[in-house]
């Protein structure tokens, strides 16, 4: 009995000897803990949410055409426009209201996807959506005004367009997608008066230097204003209740933050990243503050806040300095 102990023993030391000496994955011994946090539930399926929206404004499939330079599918509701064709060399593109006897509706996905020729394109007023990606990284097209009728604006419908400076929407425009202006030089914040919350990444590494939020907006998604080089001093308004993962994150020029009565918690990331912050006024409203908000943040930067609040005891957790305001 005792010689089955002594070897059981000796090979559960060997074993663990064997598995000492491994070497580890790289994953593991060089994971970068700056990474943002995987988030705890899977997120929906944006272009599946999207697809369904559109298919609900054009309905039913009827036939895809090539007609006057263009190819374009049509559904019930009206005509889709899907690009141009090749014999179409135009760099300035206008798109009429009708086609083949109906209504153009719509710009389908990709439409005009990565056409660094087009310059300018003329939308017709029948519009009514502007699908995924319809103009990305259609880099030299300048366009700041979109058609009235308009409601649909998918994800990075203008993503990467360098040369779109100014952007206004349509206050009927009652969806925008992910990113749909991000990476381009857009310097002014419009949100339609039907929408009251700014879009994941909206502006993200954009020519933003003075964040207005219009006073309809109650909510800022995650991103929706990170990577704004120019913004230096940004003041939340007291319209403002929630405000997602990164929402302001690695805006290096960023020195001082106001944030007014109103918003309850600090999320994830939310300044990360922000390297030259000097001063953040945190409102006794917020009463949660996530880890990470300040990730990668000047350790030397002061917290302004209320005696007794959540503000103070985060700034004593974190060693952080702490004035008392008034």
């Amino acid at each position: 009995m005792k010689k089955k102990i002594i070897i059981s023993i000796c090979l559960i030391a060997a074993l663990v000897s064997v598995l000492c000496s491994c070497t580890l994955p790289e994953s593991l011994t060089n994971y970068n803990y700056s990474t943002p946090r995987p988030t705890a539930t899977t997120p929906p399926n944006i272009e599946i949410e999207e697809l369904e929206m559109v298919s609900v404004i054009r309905g039913n499939y009827i036939s895809e055409e090539i007609v006057e330079g263009f190819s374009c599918t049509v559904y019930e509701n009206g005509v889709q426009i899907d690009g141009i064709t090749e014999e179409n060399t135009s760099t300035a593109v206008v798109i009429p209201e009708k086609l083949l006897g109906y209504t153009v509706i719509g710009i389908g996905k990709e439409a005009f996807y990565n056409n660094t020729a087009l310059q300018t394109v003329e939308l017709p007023l029948s519009l009514k959506y502007i699908d995924t990606a319809a103009f990305c990284y259609c880099t030299n097209l300048e366009i700041n005004t979109l058609p009235d009728g308009l409601v649909y604006v998918g994800s990075r419908a203008f993503n990467f367009c360098e040369s779109i400076v100014e952007m206004d929407f349509p206050d009927g425009v009652t969806y925008i997608g992910e990113h749909v202006l991000s990476s381009t030089n857009v310097a002014n914040i419009d949100i339609p008066l039907s929408m009251d919350y700014v879009p994941v990444g909206l502006y993200y590494n954009t020519k933003i230097s003075d964040v207005k939020i219009p006073e309809h907006v109650t909510r800022i998604d995650a991103s929706a204003f990170a990577n704004c080089s120019l913004v230096e001093k940004l003041v939340i308004t007291s319209n403002v209740i929630e405000m997602n993962d990164r929402a302001f994150a690695y805006n290096h020029n960023l020195t001082t933050i106001v944030i007014e009565e109103g918003l309850t918690a600090l999320s994830y990331g939310v300044f990360a990243g922000c390297l030259k912050l000097e001063s953040i006024t945190i409102p006794e409203s917020v009463v949660s503050v996530g880890n990470g908000s300040f990730l990668e943040c000047d350790d030397e930067f002061v917290i302004i806040g209320k005696e007794g609040s959540r503000a103070e005891e985060f700034a004593l957790e974190q060693k952080y300095e702490f004035i008392v305001m008034e």
